[in-house]
């Protein structure tokens, strides 16, 4: 039978029950939904298999690649509309060719799925709140806060000054007097992968300050650790699912302790499975930027920054303000240079020249590092000076290739795998 002009509408049904938790395929869905329907068999139930999928072709119903957008899967023998399903649908709606009027549709669905997820979402954090009180901690001056601020003074950073001044932020009295968290949102899921998974492509977040290790609080406190990338990378290379691998990025960067070599190990291995960085938000900068080139291919959104290819420290002095408050710290010692950079002490004209030759030392690494990643001349990524370029200028500086946002990235990135 000829395949008749396509009359593309939109198929999906509105009020499925939803399942926040559930990884997310694509395809895996799909088939299963069309094979429920009998698409491609004797007795095809077209109304049916509409259902879970956002766009479809009503002049050929009956033809598999009619169907387009999945959103929903069979659980337990019933449709249910998937949370991250609804999100990837919404993502990819402007791709298609179906006409507005259906195009409007369809974001109609995907609005009503958004409210009722967000209700749900509320509705769980509420009933957490009222029956398990003893599972939202309070954190106050002197315990986490501070000690992440703590643990980021007198070391090297790979970070945008907008990141360094959100850690001595972290250090006033308002900063780091309380803060209140619950857990995460959503019930957790035994083995969960650490990524959300879209159309064979393996989503990575890297987001917020970045540091060695997190820790099972770090997440509250906006950290990312490098040993959760890699452990998520890892998996993602394993994964037979996961044809393409993605570092979603809008981070200042972090600590310079673990980052490199994080890098090296991606760059090492992106010609096992494709990869790419999406920076659809605010940048990726610094110790960000260093994994973003790792990966080979950039796409930065008109408005997001990159670069700041550059090392500082932040070291304290905490003398003089003893001094006012009467405060007299002795300090007793064994080496000449075991006390360089002790807030409690001026810094030392001799100290701050071996800080600065560490830090040289380190930008050096970095700057060759960046320049290994993106098939940059050292010379010319060293005269940046630490410089951020947006959009446009940063494909013009080759710190990235493609100005694009989120959803057309990944849609490009997609369409490459296939």
């Amino acid at each position: 039978m000829a395949k008749k002009p396509s009359d593309w509408r939109c198929g999906g049904a509105r009020g499925l029950p939803i399942n926040l938790t559930r990884a997310w395929d694509g395809d895996a869905e799909r088939k299963r939904m069309l094979r429920a329907a009998g698409i491609g068999g004797d007795h095809p139930d077209v109304a049916r298999a509409k259902r879970g999928f956002l766009i479809y072709d009503a002049a050929n119903p009956e033809v598999e690649a009619s169907y387009k957008l999945p959103f929903a899967d069979i659980i337990r023998g019933r449709l249910t509309a998937i949370a991250d399903g609804i999100s990837a649908a919404k993502a990819f709606l402007d791709r298609t060719d179906a006409p507005k009027r259906e195009l409007e549709r369809a974001g109609a669905v995907i609005a009503d799925y958004e409210r009722r997820i967000a209700e749900m979402k509320k509705r769980d954090k509420d009933a957490r709140r009222a029956s398990e009180p003893a599972e939202t901690f309070a954190y106050h001056a002197g315990t986490p806060v501070t000690h992440i601020a703590h643990r980021m003074l007198n070391a090297p950073l790979a970070l945008h000054p907008c990141g360094a001044s959100r850690v001595t932020a972290l250090l006033s009295p308002a900063g780091g007097a309380r803060a209140e968290v619950d857990g995460p949102e959503g019930a957790p899921v035994k083995d969960a992968r650490p990524y959300a998974l879209l159309n064979g492509m393996a989503l990575i977040p890297v987001t917020g300050m970045l540091v060695a290790e997190a820790g099972f609080f770090g997440a509250f406190f906006g950290l990312r650790g490098y040993d959760g990338i890699r452990a998520a990378y890892a998996e993602a290379l394993a994964d037979p699912a996961v044809r393409g691998i993605v570092l979603d990025v809008d981070s200042p960067g972090g600590e310079v302790g673990g980052c490199f070599d994080l890098a090296r190990e991606i760059q090492s291995v992106r010609d096992v499975k494709p990869s790419c960085t999406v920076i659809g938000a605010s940048g990726a900068y610094s110790a960000a930027y260093a994994l973003a080139a790792a990966t080979g291919r950039i796409y930065v959104s008109a408005s997001a920054g990159v670069g700041s290819v550059g090392i500082l420290a932040l070291v304290a002095d905490l003398s003089k303000a003893l001094e006012t408050a009467g405060v007299a710290v002795n300090v007793i010692q064994f080496g000449a240079r075991k006390a360089d950079g002790l807030e409690v002490l001026p810094l030392s004209i001799e100290a701050r020249e071996r800080f600065q030759a560490d830090i040289n030392a380190l930008g050096e690494m970095f700057v060759d590092l960046v320049a290994s990643a993106r098939g940059l001349p050292a010379s010319a990524v060293r005269a940046t000076q630490a410089g951020t370029f947006l959009g446009a200028d940063a494909v013009r500086a080759k710190f990235a290739d493609v100005v694009a946002s989120k959803s057309q990235a990944l849609a490009a990135f997609s369409q490459s795998l296939s």
